[in-house]
């Protein structure tokens, strides 16, 4: 599996920006966290990764988990509008 990165995107504004950030000082840095948005997965988080991506406008579900524990959040994206979530393991 490849780590998550960040894709390119359109620039004219009709895209929503969603940040998913490993950086928190309470992080135990062990186990690799796996992102999913809607379903369709995004990649792999290590500790210090951070990546953003371009989301359609919308609801959207964003799923981690670490193989033992899971988490979700779900939330609307505007278009032009920047998403931000750290996690942790």
């Amino acid at each position: 599996m490849d780590r998550m990165r960040s894709d390119e995107v359109a620039t004219d504004g009709s895209a929503a920006w969603l940040t998913v950030r490993r950086t928190s000082a309470e992080d135990i840095k062990e186990r690799e966290l796996y992102v999913s948005l809607d379903g369709t997965r995004l990649g792999i988080l290590k500790y210090g990764d951070s990546a953003t991506i371009p989301v359609p406008p919308g609801h959207h579900e964003l799923r981690v988990h670490n193989t033992l524990s899971r988490k979700k959040a779900e939330f609307d994206a505007a278009a032009g509008q920047h998403i931000r979530f750290t996690v942790a393991g």
